[in-house]
């Protein structure tokens, strides 16, 4: 059996979804839309931007 080249590990890319409604609070947080001290209410925030909970959710973290 032949030597089998190394392997450089995989990075695990975040899903689009999350990466959009990240860059949308970063961008409503920077322009002044979310001020500081503002109330995150996360049943508000899936209204706003049309997503679902879970999705909401794993772009906070």
């Amino acid at each position: 059996m032949a030597d089998l080249p190394a392997l450089a590990p995989l990075r695990q890319e975040t899903a689009p979804l999350r990466r959009k409604i990240a860059a949308s609070l970063r961008a409503a947080i920077e322009s002044g839309g979310l001020p500081p001290g503002a109330r995150l209410v996360e049943k508000d925030l899936c209204q706003q931007l049309n997503v679902s909970r879970t999705s909401l959710r794993e772009a906070i973290r």
